[in-house]
């Protein structure tokens, strides 16, 4: 999410200082206050995917995958995608399924890196879920394998400041409006 006040052209300006070398052919603004990154290949946007998160002007921006009938609406940012890697995952668990499922125990998972999909590292697996405002973030858990435990750890490539107050991704509870004005209500009514 960027600053309402960013312009186009320094959106476009800052995307190119990002990616220019990673193929960015263009950035299209939507009237409703969306931009749409173009690049020239598949694997050229895949790629910048899989090395976020991205900042522009020091904030984080949400990148999503296009689909077709894809809907583009700023409702209150109380999902977000965040990149992890899951550490210690057995080779039993190695497929689209498997990681799915364990991935599923940080978030809702989206997709994973290329090097995850193809099996070419096997060392942790980074996988993209989606992850709610009330979410838990745990830094290990545990599953079954062949009748044993064995547990996962977590790395997040980043966390997402949240709202408490809010119920938003985008603020931190000690940044936020609502809090400081019901603390200046709150101290004004016990004088």
């Amino acid at each position: 999410v960027i600053e309402q006040h960013a312009t186009i052209p320094y959106i476009r300006a800052q995307a190119s200082n990002l990616w220019k070398n990673k193929g960015l052919k263009s950035v299209l603004s939507t009237t409703n206050g969306f931009d749409l990154f173009i690049f020239d290949t598949i694997d050229s946007s895949t790629a910048v995917l899989e090395n976020g998160p991205w900042f522009i002007g020091g904030h984080f921006i949400v990148l999503k995958k296009w689909h077709s009938m894809m809907k583009l609406s700023k409702d209150q940012l109380d999902k977000i995608p965040i990149w992890v890697k899951l550490f210690n995952v057995p080779m039993e668990y190695w497929d689209d399924d498997g990681l799915s499922r364990i991935a599923s125990a940080v978030g809702e998972p989206l997709y994973m890196d290329r090097l995850t999909a193809h099996g070419d590292r096997v060392s942790f697996a980074k996988v993209c879920v989606e992850i709610g405002v009330n979410s838990i973030l745990p830094i290990d858990f545990l599953i079954k394998c062949e009748g044993k435990s064995i547990e996962v750890r977590v790395e997040y490539l980043w966390k997402p400041a949240k709202c408490t107050k809010c119920q938003v991704f985008g603020h931190a509870d000690d940044r936020c409006i609502r809090t400081q004005v019901d603390n200046i209500v709150q101290s004004s009514t016990k004088q």
